[in-house]
């Protein structure tokens, strides 16, 4: 890892770092942003039901969720952000290729699958798993673009 010399602010001195503190910043944002995105909208009881169906390595899903949970950025760090976005490369190529194409389906809102018990429970359900489905490719997509982010600051870092 390289480290880099900067001047700060209040004493004028230089200050040994391994990583910019101006990048260190952008990362805890972006952080921030995938921990919201993810937690709200991936790491939830239905799309957990659905990777359950599926052959998705668990452990990718721990890296996620270990990667969500360590919003500071320091050396011990670092492992465990590589670790995530090997893991969230994998999820999003997984989700894109086996899980968007047959979500309906898989969640059991397909015109294919025998229909909901017609009562106001079922039909609550029905409608929220639909909107689910719906808002389901920009969530992806909002996904991939902190994805990306979060590459660059990495690779800023090393």
């Amino acid at each position: 890892m390289m480290l880099l010399m900067y001047q700060t602010a209040y004493t004028g001195t230089l200050v040994r770092t391994p990583y910019n503190p101006l990048v260190v910043q952008e990362l805890r944002g972006t952080l921030e942003e995938f921990k919201d995105v993810f937690e709200n909208n991936f790491d939830t009881g239905w799309f957990n039901s659905v990777l359950d169906k599926t052959a998705f390595d668990a452990s990718a899903l721990r890296d996620l969720r270990l990667m969500a949970a360590h919003p500071d950025v320091s050396l011990e760090d670092l492992s465990t952000i590589h670790n995530g976005l090997e893991s969230l490369a994998f999820f999003l190529d997984f989700t894109k290729r086996y899980i968007q194409p047959f979500l309906r389906d898989l969640m059991g809102v397909s015109g294919f699958r025998p229909a909901f018990v017609n009562n106001e429970e079922a039909r609550t359900i029905k409608a929220m798993k639909s909107m689910f489905i719906y808002t389901f490719p920009h969530n992806l997509e909002r996904l991939e673009k902190v994805y990306s982010e979060l590459k660059s600051c990495f690779i800023l870092l090393n």
